[in-house]
Formats: structure tokens, sequence, C-alpha cells
């Protein structure tokens, strides 16, 4: 990351001829940010002895230690999907203000993105009513979002990779075609990346018939990094 930043400062300080402030704006506490400065030595010198050739020094800003005031009060529209991630603001009050706010066109693949920030940290919480009012709030909103082109590069991504379409499927055709297709779709993403897994995850989705207990279990499959993890998940629910 810090590397990365280094070349991107360098870049548009040259095209531009402007002064950079390089900054890292961490979103969740699960962010690795390497901590500034970027220090570099010259390659060659004994150890114990290196001279710092470069210094490079940028901001980290931790998006869940800054109050959700703070965001308000700026008044940009484009920080509203930020909202979510911010202390304090992940309720539906908080979240019902960042809709009102990208209620316009314009801003219509903001509103998107906020969608996604705040099913990610309901889902954190483990605030599952909030989740499932979320999920209600999406179906009024879905034809609108569906304008967005970010929603498409969504999609597009999850169909190339093959790593979210259990989950994209899940919010979109489960919106739009109720329980029975997410059902489908969960057993379509156990098939693809834990087959072994098909037949029980078919027998465990036919016993739930919460919409919104649905999309959760989807969102922890897409989360398994191994089949074991998958299996465990699909027998907690089993039992």
């Amino acid at each position: 990351m810090a590397e990365r930043l280094l070349l991107y400062h360098v870049l548009l300080w040259d095209e531009h001829e402007l002064p950079v402030r390089s900054c890292v704006l961490a979103l969740l506490k699960r962010a690795t940010v390497d901590p500034s400065p970027l220090l570099w030595t010259q390659p060659g010198e004994p150890p114990g002895q290196e001279a710092e050739r470069i210094r490079f020094s940028y901001e980290v800003i931790e998006l869940w230690k800054i109050r959700h005031e703070v965001l308000l009060d700026l008044g940009h529209a484009a920080l509203a999907p930020l909202l979510p991630l911010t202390d304090g603001g992940v309720t539906r009050e908080i979240v019902v203000i960042m809709f009102d706010r990208l209620a316009d066109e314009q801003y219509h693949q903001f509103a998107l993105i906020g969608f996604t920030f705040a099913s990610i940290r309901f889902r954190q919480l483990e605030q599952y009513s909030d989740l499932e009012w979320l999920g209600r709030k999406f179906r009024h909103m879905h034809d609108i979002i569906r304008e967005s082109p970010v929603y498409a590069w969504i999609l597009e991504e999850g169909e190339a990779k093959g790593e979210v379409k259990g989950i994209a499927k899940g919010l979109a055709q489960g919106v739009a075609q109720g329980i029975a297709q997410t059902r489908q779709t969960i057993v379509e993403f156990v098939q693809e990346h834990f087959p072994a897994l098909a037949q029980l995850a078919e027998e465990v989705v036919a016993t739930i018939d919460n919409q919104a207990q649905l999309v959760r279990l989807t969102a922890k499959l897409g989360s398994a990094q191994d089949v074991e993890q998958a299996r465990k998940i699909l027998l907690d629910l089993a039992q």
C-alpha cells in the first residue's frame, strides 16, 4: 500500500505540478495499513549502517474512529455512502439520512455503495433485524439502484471472477423472485465452490423460509475460506 501510494503521489505531482496530499482511508477495522512513514535505505550498505534515502509520509484515516456528525457537517453527498462505516453511523436513522442525501438521480451509484456498506456493518454487528429492515428498504429502491452503473459492474465482476456470484445473484434475484430463487442460488454457489456440500446445502436451505436468514447464509458462505468452514456454517443451521 505505502509503495503504491508513493507511486501515485509522484505521478500526480509530475502530471499536474501541484502539491499532493496523500492519505489512506481505512474503511474497516480489519484493514491492514502500513504505518507512516515509508522508509527506504540504499541497497548494498552494511547491516546496521544503512542510510535513509527516501522518507515518504502520508496520513492514515481510520473511518470507524470518525464520528458520523463530522461527515454530516461537511455536507458532501459523495461522502454520504461512508456514513454507516463511521462511529455511531450504524443505525437506521443514519442510513435513512444517507439515502435521503443520495435521492437525486446523479447520486444513484453512491446509493448502491452506501447500501453495501450498511449491509456489511449490520451483519458484522449481528444487527439482523436492521439487516432485514435494510432488505425491505432495498426492495423499495430496487428500480432506482438497478439504474446505477455500479450495480452492473458488481454483477459483471462477480460473473468474471466467480467469487461473488452466489452473493450477487442471492441479492438481485432474491429480491426480484423471492425465497425459492434465493434457495436455488445458494445451492448453485455451493455446487460451484464446495461441490461436496451441494446435497447438504440443498437440505438446509429447504428448511429456511425467512428471506433475511437466507441472505445472511449467502454472505456467510461467500466469506468461507475452505470447505470445512462452509460445512460448519451449514451444519450450525441444520441443528
